[in-house]
C-alpha cells in the first residue's frame, strides 16, 4: 500500500482557508464590472447585483457615470493586490 500511495498524486486543497478580505476585494471588482455592464444597459440581472453589493460592503450610489464606474473599478483592482 505505501508503495502504491507514493506513486498517487498528492491533492493539496482546501488546506489554506479562503482570506475573507481578499473575497471581499473580488467581490467588490464584480460588482463594479456588473454595475458598468447594467449602466450601459446590457445586463438586466439587478439581484446579482444587490448580491455582490452586499459581499462586498459597498452603499449604492444612484448618480454615478460611466467614467465614475470605471475609476472605482480601477481602484477595486489596486485595492486587490
Amino acid at each position: 500500500m505505501d508503495i502504491a500511495e507514493k506513486k498517487c498524486r498528492k491533492f493539496r486543497m482546501g488546506g489554506v482557508p479562503f482570506s475573507p478580505p481578499y473575497r471581499r476585494a473580488v467581490a467588490a471588482i464584480e460588482y463594479w464590472m456588473w454595475r458598468l455592464t447594467y449602466e450601459q444597459g446590457t445586463c438586466r440581472d439587478v439581484r446579482q447585483l444587490i448580491v455582490l453589493q452586499n459581499q462586498a460592503d459597498i452603499p449604492f450610489e444612484r448618480d454615478l457615470s460611466i467614467r465614475e464606474i470605471l475609476k472605482r473599478t480601477h481602484e477595486a483592482r489596486r485595492e486587490r493586490r
